[in-house]
Parts: C-alpha cells; sequence; structure tokens
C-alpha cells in the first residue's frame, strides 16, 4: 500500500478484510467396488497417482465471501454435532437403530466438515 492510499484509509477509517475466493472443481467417476470405502480409496489412489486431473471444464461453483466468517460457521456447526451427538447416539441406540434418524445424518456431517 502507497502513502496516498495509506492516507485515504486513514481518514476514512478503512478496515482490512480477508476475502477467500474458493473454486470446486468436480468430476463423477464409476468404479467396481465391494463397498463405498473400497470405492472412496479407489479413487483416491487413482487420483494420487496423477491418473487424471481436475480442470477448468470440471468447474462447479465458486464462493466469495469473508473468510474469518468461514470458519466460524465451520466452528459453530462442529461445536452443534458434538453438543447433539452423544445424546443422539443414545436415542439411536436406544430405537433400534433406525435408518432416518438424525444421528446418521450427525456422522454424516461430522465426516464432511473433517474432510474439508
Amino acid at each position: 500500500m502507497n502513502s496516498r492510499e495509506e492516507a485515504i484509509t486513514k481518514k476514512f477509517n478503512m478496515k482490512t478484510y480477508e476475502i477467500q475466493i474458493k473454486e470446486i472443481l468436480s468430476r463423477t467417476i464409476e468404479v467396481q467396488a465391494l463397498t463405498e470405502n473400497g470405492a472412496i480409496e479407489q479413487v483416491k489412489n487413482i487420483y494420487s497417482k496423477e491418473d487424471f486431473t481436475l480442470n477448468p471444464s470440471d468447474f462447479e461453483d465458486v464462493f466469495i465471501e469473508n473468510k474469518a466468517n468461514c470458519n466460524k460457521l465451520n466452528i459453530l456447526i462442529t461445536n452443534i454435532i458434538d453438543y447433539l451427538f452423544d445424546d443422539e447416539k443414545k436415542h439411536y441406540e436406544e430405537d433400534e437403530e433406525p435408518a432416518n434418524h438424525i444421528y446418521l445424518k450427525l456422522i454424516e456431517a461430522k465426516k464432511l466438515l473433517k474432510s474439508q
């Protein structure tokens, strides 16, 4: 920042913000496997060996947001999941593990947050 920009910033009491730009590239790959985890591991291995790379034609979306808000949202969601997790697990087990129980969604959300 030059001295003119600094003077303007000071005069108008401007603040500095970290704005995050996140582009999402996405491609769906079909693989044969015995389990979902096995399929994921196969694709991870293929990707790590650079048998394919994502490129601009795989563009899916772009997000532009205040970086502090991104981190804050992830922390809030994690705290909510952690707060509910043990009680919902207990209810899930008491209800004989129904397929539509919220506990299963909490597990899925927890995994997604860890993978970010």
